[in-house]
């Protein structure tokens, strides 16, 4: 924990009040948060369950230092009037759980003036593998370089080190490492203390690690590869896309075909036809949905990541959830 501290100014100090409010059986909070608290004696103000304006009231009345949330928590303040008011005795803002849209990060950081920094982890890590706290400066798009301590690798499919700029599948080796799955310790680091995570990335000319994708979520259109994340983010960009899932399923002559579910915004009008000629604009062609299905909501996991195995049945999930988290 030292050393990760050393990297930032902004990480815990004694001084600071932090918010709780995500479930604190999940690895962000529990690791990355409730532990950083307990080594800087910090004080920790637990909210039970969020609600976007009673929890920026308990920030302004309890004079809150350190927020960690989640995506949908800076989703949700950043259209709240009072935002920038609750939000103005903060000094370090921070999101992990899972990717935080550019739209939402932009908005965010305008609203605050200070940096919204986000990290990567996963609870084999227990959590941190990277972060924005360790790298120059929080720059949007990124998960930051690796923490101290911890050694990252990208790997093609064939289990080689991928070219400079190109992405892989992230492999690490620490000692934050798990040694196996319970009960039986199988599926661990190998000898060589290397854990393979399933996400892909690739660092970018800062050094900065930026997350593709799961490598599970890859579908596969005539032979292409397509990233569902990409896909989500050109979807955020058009104007009454409150949210938006992107999943692949079986299509009988391209194999696999694009279908994206998508939350219209309160007050919007958008139909399917609208936006599959937004996608159009910003996507090739195979890597359009050709399938765009309109729902009231999207499932979500306690800390506010897409469920996409209840999205997508036909690819259950074999191991646990693997979360962008706190580090």
């Amino acid at each position: 924990v030292d050393n990760v501290l050393a990297t930032s100014t902004l990480s815990v100090t004694a001084d600071d009040r932090v918010l709780i409010v995500l479930p604190m059986f999940h690895i962000y909070t529990l690791g990355g948060t409730l532990a950083m608290v307990a080594a800087q004696a910090a004080t920790a103000v637990i909210e039970r369950r969020f609600d976007s304006y009673r929890t920026l009231r308990t920030i302004r009345d309890q004079r809150i230092t350190n927020i960690p949330g989640a995506p949908s928590i800076w989703a949700a303040w950043s259209a709240e009037p009072s935002a920038p008011s609750a939000l103005s005795g903060a000094r370090m803002l921070f999101s992990g759980a899972a990717p935080l849209p550019p739209a939402v990060h932009e908005q965010i950081v305008t609203l605050t003036g200070l940096p919204l920094h986000e990290g990567y982890g996963l609870t084999e890590a227990a959590p941190g593998v990277s972060s924005t706290l360790a790298s120059a400066r929080a720059r949007v798009g990124t998960v930051g370089r690796p923490l101290p301590g911890v050694e990252v690798r990208l790997l093609d499919e064939d289990g080689a080190p991928v070219d400079e700029g190109d992405p892989g599948e992230i492999s690490i080796r620490g000692a934050n490492l798990f040694s196996g799955y319970w009960p039986d310790g199988v599926d661990g680091p190998d000898e060589d203390g290397w854990f393979s995570t399933g996400d892909v990335a690739y660092f970018d000319d800062q050094g900065d690690l930026v997350l593709v994708d799961r490598r599970k979520e890859l579908v596969i259109v005539n032979g292409f590869n397509v990233y569902p994340r990409e896909v989500e983010e050109a979807l955020h960009e058009l104007e009454g896309v409150a949210e938006a899932a992107v999943v692949g399923v079986p299509h009988p002559i391209t194999g696999e075909a694009v279908k994206a579910y998508v939350v219209v915004a309160s007050g919007a009008h958008l139909t399917p036809e609208a936006i599959r000629a937004h996608a159009a604009t910003r996507l090739a062609r195979f890597k359009q949905p050709t399938i765009i299905e309109i729902v009231d909501e999207l499932p979500h996991s306690a800390t506010g990541k897409v469920a996409k195995r209840l999205l997508r049945p036909d690819r259950p999930e074999k191991r646990p959830d693997r979360d962008q988290g706190a580090a």
